[in-house]
């Protein structure tokens, strides 16, 4: 599955959740389903191609992080051989989700 596809099933599960009401709500928790979450994965899996053009411009507006991400790229990498630093975790976010973009292009 590629990130496309993830994020667009995250929306059908959002959506679908409004419908059958409380339960799982955390994209994470999207494969955690369980028998009893029959009826909301059939849901997923006939809807989420619908979502597939929100999930492509969410994944749009994320591509330029914010300061706190570019920060945490950054000290996720201090004090190993090889620092990003600033410039580097941006280039890396970047690449990151272009190569997410390009899986379903």
């Amino acid at each position: 599955m590629n990130m496309v596809e993830k994020v667009a099933r995250a929306i059908a599960h959002s959506h679908g959740s409004k419908i059958t009401g409380p339960g799982r709500h955390r994209a994470s928790d999207e494969f955690a389903w369980d028998a009893s979450h029959d009826y909301m994965r059939q849901y997923v899996d006939k809807h989420w191609k619908e979502h597939e053009h929100a999930a492509r411009f969410a994944i749009e507006a994320m591509r330029e992080p914010t300061e706190d991400m570019v920060q945490a790229g950054w000290c996720a990498n201090n004090g190993e051989d090889r620092n990003l630093g600033g410039d580097g975790a941006k280039e890396a976010w970047q690449l990151m989700i272009d190569a997410a973009l390009k899986e379903h292009a």
